[in-house]
């Protein structure tokens, strides 16, 4: 043994004989009473003036300069048996109570506090050690209700031991800056380190301090108001604070830890896990602001590495965590991270949604999810799933405006229209980009809400955009875009946008603990994102009755609900995830869906029944009546799908009777139809049928302008199924007129549905049709409040019913001055008996009854002067659409022989080869009839395409007696589209065939044509490219020109100021195409002309080329100028058939409306 190490041991042996000789006493500061509000005196501030920053920059020494001690393995928790620092002896029961707090098991520790509690000795001293150590435990289980309560006695405690409130005032610091208010946090922290100034524990002992308690309480108080400061600044963005407040706090715990580490100071002053935490801490945030303040990753990486292996040594369990979350927010902030929005990207054009893909989509809890405690989630108290009021911070982050604070109150009551008024005023206070992006989203999600889901679907073109800008994807808007599909009843579209923003999600979860703020704008959005496409998915796969493929999703979105609920109740986690009122409405009903699956397939009854008790008890203790009757539904659809349709009657009727009594119009017609389909499968068609009729009756109450629901399908009913449902039943019986009856009412509300709330034709009838429309809207605004959660009252119901009194009055008196603007705001059906009477002799009415599906075979009620008949043909709707494929050709010469088999195929199968038969054959189709070129099928005489069967009977009211003609041929449409010089020779031949002005190239405009047109034409020709939407089929247009380029003139434009004309031929591409909607009405540019007053429309089914449209328009004005619009239809057809054309192209023209003008 060398000398030197020699002379080491016996000084060492010195020091150890006279310490255990002599104890000391060290001075502690003077620390004044507390100041309860995070406020500093006067005093204070002078003091502080002299260890703080100031205006000058931090120090910033390399990291060698730092200094940072080695890290001693042995460092652990005190054990039984050892002395803490006031003098109390480690009992089992205490050593117990430790573990639990740094195992984060807060559950345990409160069940082992009494026994630890018991075997410490009864002294202020151990009650004071005691509360101060259970005021830590309870801040980092977030119950900092119970701290705030525990802080008031330790205070009293405090300063009655020792005269002062050192720990009181760290201790308040801390809860504050783990509540996320680091303003207050650094206010209480100022005072202790104000009066504190640059005192600390000396390095250097003689003896045992007789003090050691009081110096050890001031110097961890101190510390932790260090470590505070440090993140408090940190989290404000202050960097060069945080570095000046973490590099004081490291240079005194780095003093304490060399302290412990020497080899005779360190029997005075000892090393536990909690001091090494406390280093970890200083040193995650000293190297997060050194990152924030200078940018240099790499450079300062060690001090993080060093922060991680003091965390380690500390056996603190979430230290990768904390260290990355904490880094994470400085890189973010000064952008050297992406943030996670930005990664995922804008999303691409969703793809068809597979089996296999939604299986390998759905993401489940992980084993290793990491909470503080166990999960519960009680039923909410209705006052506390609100929206946030003016002054406070929503879930984005940001302060709410006056104006979005009236949004939030009008959508809780539920009145969305108010709120939508409202928007317009938040959209102007809006004074950035993810303002205004929250003004679009809380528009579209409004316009849902309020029934208006294709409103939304527009309006979400903007919100993708601003989403874009600011979060660098289009996540939340696609979610909210698979929301408004799923609630236009397209359910295939809302699955896929739903799956792709699950896949782009991936592993994401919201965090169910929080060290340090998250971005909160990124984490709303993708959380959000995340519960609404989960949600829709699992809907969407129950109503197409796919409960095995919808259990999954709904179990997973029950548990991506917990994991919010958890943080969002959570007392730290509250300002970070937040839940806003429809997450909890959509739980609710999600509960039924686990429900509904598991009830399928010989399926636990007795857990599904108790589910289904849940979410019920959950929606009524929000005061959600709609939603409880939406549960009801899906517990009637579950029950008949499971074979258990008495069951299902019980429910629905009971279900439909509390929808009536609670004004719930929109879920009583689907509740009826519930029933209705119950009933015939007891067999009991009567009864089946009065439900029905009831459900019918719902319907039409809710129709158009008084809709509160855009679906038309829902619990595996729909509003088509009802009518084809009557009229089946009606055929049953023999009773043909009233299946006709209950076809055209379904014709005519599926036109009233489409037009709803759209004004139409301007002008006509406009004081009576205002008033109208004002007590329809009251009707409908009362109705959404009535089904808002906690909104309905008797008094609303009683009030709708005098609403509804009051349009039927206004309505009579419409129809008595204009049947056809009635029709448009009122379902009604002319009888059968007027229909047979408007029939010449010869004429036949083929009326096409709608199939439950395709494999059906198509049926007709074939209408004749003389009678009625019910004819079954020996075509299904999937042989007719298949027979229909040769002509959907580009080369029609090439398919000419198949086209000619598929017109013979056609014409065989629905029994129309009566080639000797005169009059006009009128046909009101249905499904792929639609798309009949019947030009095309040996046919030898005229066929017209009705809308209704109650065409028939129009009068001749609004009829143009002017015969002049109205013309457009190949408007400039900018580069974008080729010239279409075949429809310019042919537009000039019709203008000389009737001496009329044509419009052409950019003079074709919809100025031009309207003073062309003027108060009505006999003709209007439009030889133009047209499109045809079919999803949105009123925005389906003929374009014109506006001078450069193109202008489109839509079916909804035409809808609201019509073009008066008694024949339009539309020479154009698409321009006949539509679409069958629920009712079968015919959706196209067609029947917006009709409202204008026209008589018959000529159209194409396709695109046809120039030369046969030229020879078949010449053919056919030449001759309908006498108002034969069938002869003159047949003629030309006939024409371009001896020319040795295709039946494609002499098939391709339709003639709508009427044989003659």
């Amino acid at each position: 043994m060398t000398l030197p190490v020699l002379v080491r041991l016996f000084a060492a042996a010195a020091l150890l004989l006279a310490a255990a000789a002599c104890s000391m006493h060290i001075e502690t500061p003077p620390i004044e009473p507390m100041n309860p509000e995070p406020e500093l005196s006067e005093t204070r501030k002078a003091r502080l003036a002299a260890i703080d920053l100031g205006d000058k920059a931090p120090p910033m020494p390399a990291i060698e300069e730092l200094r940072i001690p080695p890290i001693d393995p042995d460092v652990r928790l005190p054990r039984a048996g050892e002395k803490t620092a006031f003098g109390l002896t480690v009992t089992p029961e205490l050593e117990q109570l430790w573990r639990a707090a740094l195992d984060k098991d807060w559950q345990y520790w409160e069940a082992r506090l009494q026994e630890a509690e018991a075997s410490l000795p009864d002294t202020p001293e151990a009650k004071f050690f005691l509360q101060s150590l259970r005021i830590q435990t309870l801040i980092h289980a977030g119950r900092t209700d119970d701290v705030f309560i525990a802080l008031e006695t330790f205070r009293d405690m405090e300063y009655a031991l020792f005269g002062d409130n050192a720990e009181t005032l760290s201790q308040y610091g801390q809860v504050h800056f783990w509540l996320g208010e680091p303003d207050k946090a650094i206010g209480y922290y100022t005072q202790l380190l104000a009066d504190a100034g640059d005192w600390w524990i000396p390095d250097f002992f003689y003896g045992i301090p007789d003090n050691t308690g009081t110096v050890t309480r001031i110097a961890k108080a101190m510390a932790r108001a260090y470590i505070g400061m440090a993140g408090a600044y940190l989290m404000k963005h202050d960097y060069a604070k945080a570095v000046h407040w973490g590099q004081r706090g490291l240079e005194r715990q780095q003093q304490v830890i060399r302290l412990t580490q020497h080899p005779v100071f360190g029997l005075v002053v000892k090393a536990d896990a909690h001091l090494y935490e406390g280093e970890a801490w200083l040193l995650t945030f000293l190297g997060s602001a050194r990152i924030g303040l200078t940018g240099d990753v790499e450079g300062n990486r060690p001090i993080l590495e060093k922060a991680e292996a003091y965390f380690e040594q500390a056996q603190y369990r979430w230290s990768d965590l904390v260290v990355k979350s904490i880094s994470d927010y400085a890189l973010y902030d000064i952008g050297l991270k992406p943030q996670a929005t930005d990664l995922i990207g804008v999303l691409p054009a969703p793809a068809p949604a597979t089996a296999e893909r939604l299986s390998r989509a759905v993401r489940f809890r992980p084993d290793d999810l990491t909470a503080r405690e166990d999960m519960t989630l009680p039923v909410p108290a209705r006052h506390t799933i609100a929206l946030p009021g003016e002054g406070e911070v929503n879930s984005y982050d940001f302060v709410v405006t006056p104006a979005l604070a009236r949004v939030n109150d009008a959508f809780l009551a539920g009145e969305y229209e108010t709120a939508l008024d409202h928007l317009d005023d938040a959209a102007i206070e809006a004074d950035g980009p993810l303002q205004r992006w929250h003004a679009s989203f809380s528009r579209a999600r409004t316009l849902i809400a309020a029934g208006r889901a294709a409103d939304a679907e527009a309006e979400l073109a903007r919100t993708e955009a601003l989403e874009i800008a600011y979060f660098g994807t289009n996540l939340g808007s696609r979610a909210l875009r698979g929301e408004v599909r799923f609630w236009l009843g397209d359910y295939e579209a809302a699955i896929r946008d739903e799956l792709s923003v699950v896949e782009a999600l991936g592993d994401f979860r919201a965090p169910t603990l929080f060290v340090f703020p998250p971005q909160i704008p990124q984490l709303a959005l993708m959380n959000r994102a995340q519960f609404r496409a989960y949600l829709v998915i699992a809907n969407a796969l129950m109503f197409q009755s796919d409960y095995a493929a919808a259990l999954p999703w709904a179990e997973a979105a029950e548990q991506l609900f917990e994991e919010s609920h958890y943080a969002w109740q959570h007392q730290l986690y509250s300002a970070y995830l937040k839940l806003d009122a429809d997450m909890f409405y959509g739980r609710g009903v999600n509960l039924a869906v686990i429900a509904a699956a598991r009830m399928q397939d010989g399926g636990d009854t007795q857990r599904a029944d108790r589910t289904f008790a849940s979410a019920r008890a959950y929606l009524q203790a929000m005061g959600y009546d709609a939603g409880v009757s939406i549960v009801e539904a899906v517990r009637a659809r579950a029950l008949l799908d499971a074979g258990e349709p008495a069951k299902a009657e019980t429910v629905a009727a009971a279900a439909a009777e509390q929808a009536a009594r609670r004004g719930l119009a929109g879920m009583l017609w689907q509740l009826q139809a519930l029933r209705g389909e119950a009933l015939l499968a007891l067999g009991r068609p009567a009864e089946a049928e009065s439900a029905y009729r009831a459900a019918q009756l719902g319907i039409e109450g809710v129709t158009g302008a008084l809709s509160t629901d855009s679906a038309k399908r829902r619990f595996g009913v729909g509003k088509d199924e009802v009518t084809r449902v009557l009229a089946d039943l009606a055929l049953a019986r023999g009773d043909l007129d009233a299946a006709f009856a209950d076809l055209e009412r379904g014709r005519a509300r599926a036109f009233v549905d489409m037009l709803g709330r759209r004004s139409v034709a301007e002008g006509r009838q406009a004081e009576l049709v205002e008033r109208i429309r004002g007590v329809s809207d009251a009707i409908r605004r009362q109705r959404i409040v009535n089904a808002a959660p906690g909104a309905g009252t008797a008094e609303g119901v009683t009030r709708v019913a005098g609403l509804m009194d009051d349009r039927a009055a206004l309505v009579t008196e419409l129809r008595r001055r204009d049947p056809e603007m009635a029709d448009v705001l009122n379902v009604s059906s002319r009888p059968l008996a007027e229909i047979r009477g408007r029939l010449a002799p010869q004429d036949r009415l083929l009326y096409a009854l709608p199939a439950a599906d395709g494999g059906e075979p198509i049926r007709f009620l074939d209408i004749r002067r003389g009678g009625v008949a019910l004819g079954t043909t020996a075509m299904t709707g999937d042989e007719l659409e298949r027979a229909l494929t040769p002509f959907a050709s580009d080369e029609p010469l090439r398919h000419a022989p198949a086209q000619t088999a598929a017109a013979r195929t056609i014409t065989e199968g629905l029994g129309l080869d009566g080639g000797a038969d005169s009059g006009v054959l009128y046909v009101v189709p249905s499904g792929p009839l639609y798309f009949v070129p019947w030009g095309a099928l040996a046919i030898e005489r005229p066929v017209v395409v009705l809308p209704t069967g109650g065409w028939l009977a129009r009068g001749a009211e609004g009829r143009s007696r002017v015969r002049r003609a109205a013309i457009v041929g190949d408007p400039h449409l900018g580069t974008s589209w080729v010239s279409l010089p075949g429809a310019r020779t042919e537009a000039e031949d019709i203008g000389r065939l009737y001496r009329a002005e044509t419009l052409l190239g950019g003079q074709a405009t919809e100025t031009a044509l309207r003073a062309a047109v003027g108060d009505g034409v006999g003709v209007l020709h439009l030889a133009t490219h047209g499109l045809f939407d079919a999803r949105d089929p009123l925005a389906s247009a003929i374009l014109l020109s506006d001078g450069t380029g193109q202008a489109p003139l839509t079916a909804a434009r035409l809808f609201e100021q019509p073009l008066a004309a008694d024949l339009v031929v539309l020479s154009a591409c698409e321009t006949g195409l539509g679409a069958a909607t629920a009712g079968d009405d015919f959706l196209g540019l067609a029947r917006s002309f009709y409202l204008g007053g026209a008589r018959a429309v000529v159209n194409s089914l396709w695109p046809v080329h120039d030369r046969p449209t030229r020879i078949f328009m010449t053919e056919f004005h030449r001759l309908a100028r006498g108002g034969d619009y069938g002869g003159a239809w047949l003629a030309a057809r006939d024409r371009l058939r001896a020319e040795g054309f295709p039946p494609s192209v002499y098939g391709a023209f339709v003639l709508g409306g009427a044989a003659s003008g």
